[in-house]
């Protein structure tokens, strides 16, 4: 390109601009890219092992720059070894949110290569996200680069601006006269065992048979009987269709408990003193968190013209200010005042997704000298969900992080075993176990033999953000317009986040059994690139068809595996449902370890119990 080539920067939904010239696509992720229109999110997946690396290294390196010459880590501590700075956002590494700009800044490391690499003279920028505007507008500053905004940001002026400080208080007030009553309720856990969940992913049956019958835990329950062994197991409630209310999930979990097998809502912990101290943490993190927010200029990196700061700096705040802050603090009291009253327990197990809950779970349990901790990586493990992936050095065996990581994982398949050991997790924490999510595939190779029928029958899969279940419908809605097939759609919602399908024109049907089951005689099935039940199509050789959201990179398990359409756009949806809808079959490799003996479950809890 010469000097005095502009660029306009599209990070707006609307608008067709793909036959534009001069175009860098922010949010869209076009497979084929033409000299003249660039997608963002394809340069960062054609470099991702170098991006990824380069966000987990700034991430790690982050913690240990230094205010009051104290690193980050050591001045947000709230407990002798538990520093709340691992909760933040940027060291949680969520990024598969609406709310996080982890992914924005992993873009900008594109954009500062690609203007690097060529000399651009003006950037003109449309978008509704504010920082990322001004990060931008400041990128270019950096650069001598002429900045011109077209943006379409949104107003807050109509929003009643409310003080943080007062929505705490009200939260609170309300958090105890609702929880005082359990501060007299006796904990009587009797094993020596205890499996943490949170607690969704219940199977219909377990409601009439008042039995726990979990998706989570599929047959190990089962398996646990036989073994005879006395099991705590304690669930985190989660509102859902099913168990919308603390009342009815206590309800539930009295008809479920049995003389092995002893249920615990954790939500029904309530300590006075506890309480206290968590409100103590919440008033010392409030006001280092003004201290903070007066030196983000520690979030830049010395070999970059990018500021993290104008990026991140509101997710941060809010981090360590707000009402999520305190109900975090509140939880990590709980487990500290759970694990000291528990009988010492030799092992226990989580659902791994390294959310906060389990960090303070993690350092908790240790802190109070229970045996082995194990995590549950419990569907699959993805190149860009970026909670499961860290610096190499924290591996080492001096890092503060250890802490916080569990002393073992059950992984599942080969797949996810391969993808950790490549990225610096050791062997020796690494267990194999079988999928008990995924147990059902092992008799069940669905054949993809021609029914008598005239129709393609089509899946929907219902993910858990808004908005792609939009964008998905959406794009389901103008894709099927272009068919010249026979179809009927179906929706599988979203087990734990329901979605309304009203407003939308299309002729579809709810489905909400079982995976297998509304599975069984599909023909395609159409995914976001962020679900698991991708995988369950997969093994099951059921044509699969993803999209592809440029917000999210490419979010999928089956990154790279063929046999699988990736998908940007309603055209290349219609073409794909047209393609795949003759197909009978199609290839697939071993992805979980399968067995309905469970024996590999079966020595490992034998060998540690």
């Amino acid at each position: 390109m010469n000097i005095n080539d502009s660029m306009i920067i599209w990070d707006l939904n609307r608008g067709n601009l793909q036959n534009s010239e001069n175009i860098i696509f922010w949010s869209y992720n076009i497979q084929n890219i033409d000299k003249n229109i660039i997608s963002i999110p394809q340069i960062v997946e054609v470099n991702s092992d170098s991006y990824r690396e380069k966000y987990l290294k700034w991430v790690y390196e982050l913690g240990y720059q230094k205010i009051e010459n104290k690193t980050l880590i050591e001045y947000f501590l709230i407990d002798d070894k538990f520093s709340y700075w691992f909760i933040s956002p940027v060291s949680q590494k969520f990024n598969i949110s609406d709310y996080s700009n982890i992914n924005n800044l992993i873009k900008l490391y594109a954009l500062e290569d690609y203007i690097q690499s060529n000399k651009i003279s003006e950037f003109s920028l449309a978008t509704e996200n504010l920082q990322l505007r001004n990060t931008i507008k400041d990128l270019c500053i950096s650069y001598n680069i002429k900045f011109s905004d077209f943006s379409h940001l949104k107003s807050e002026n109509d929003k009643i601006y409310i003080p943080v400080i007062f929505k705490v208080l009200y939260f609170l007030i309300k958090y105890f006269f609702k929880n005082i009553k359990n501060s007299l309720a006796k904990l009587e856990m009797k094993g020596v065992v205890t499996f943490f969940d949170i607690l969704v992913h219940i199977d219909e049956k377990s409601f009439v048979q008042n039995k726990f019958i979990s998706n989570y835990w599929t047959k190990l329950i089962g398996k646990l009987d036989e073994l005879d062994l006395n099991i705590n197991w304690v669930h985190i409630f989660f509102s859902h269709q099913r168990l919308s209310t603390k009342k009815q999930a206590n309800s539930f979990i009295k008809n479920i408990n049995d003389i092995n097998n002893t249920h615990y809502l954790f939500d029904n912990i309530f300590d006075v003193f506890s309480f206290l101290r968590a409100i103590f943490d919440f008033i010392i993190l409030y006001f280092k968190s003004f201290k903070f927010h007066k030196n983000l200029a520690i979030l830049n990196s010395f070999d970059s013209k990018i500021n993290p700061a104008i990026l991140l700096k509101n997710d941060l705040t809010k981090s360590l200010r707000g009402i999520e802050t305190m109900l975090n603090l509140i939880r990590f009291r709980q487990y500290i005042h759970l694990f000291k009253k528990m009988p010492k327990q030799k092992i226990g197990f989580y659902i791994q997704e390294n959310q906060p809950w389990e960090l303070m779970l993690v350092y908790s349990w240790k802190n109070a000298g229970h045996g082995k901790i194990v995590g549950i990586p419990h569907t699959t493990i993805r190149y860009w969900d970026l909670r499961y992936f860290f610096d190499k050095r924290v591996f080492s065996n001096s890092s503060i992080e250890r802490v916080y990581m569990p002393d073992l994982l059950a992984i599942n398949g080969p797949v996810a075993k391969k993808m950790l050991l490549d990225t610096g997790y050791s062997e020796e924490i690494l267990v194999r176990v079988e999928a008990l999510r995924y147990l059902y595939l092992k008799n069940l190779r669905l054949s993809r033999i021609e029914s008598a029928r005239d129709y393609c029958k089509i899946i929907i899969c219902g993910d858990f953000l808004t908005s792609t279940n939009d964008k998905i419908i959406s794009m389901v809605e103008d894709a099927v317009s272009k068919l010249n097939i026979k179809f009927k759609l179906f929706f599988k919602p979203h087990p734990a986040y329901d979605f309304n399908l009203s407003k939308f024109n299309l002729k579809i049907e709810v489905d909400s059994r079982s995976i297998s089951e509304v599975f069984d005689g599909a023909n395609i099935v159409i995914t976001s690139n962020v679900s698991s039940t991708a995988t369950d199509a997969y093994c099951m050789g059921v044509p699969l068809i993803q999209v592809l959201d440029g917000k999210y990179f490419n979010m999928s398990a089956l990154r790279n595996f063929s046999g699988v359409e990736f998908i940007s756009d309603s055209t290349q949806m219609s073409d794909a449902i047209e393609r795949l809808s003759n197909f009978l079959d199609t290839p697939i490799g071993e992805y979980f370890y399968l067995g309905e003996k469970l024996e590999k479950w079966t020595n490992f809890i034998k060998t540690n119990v």
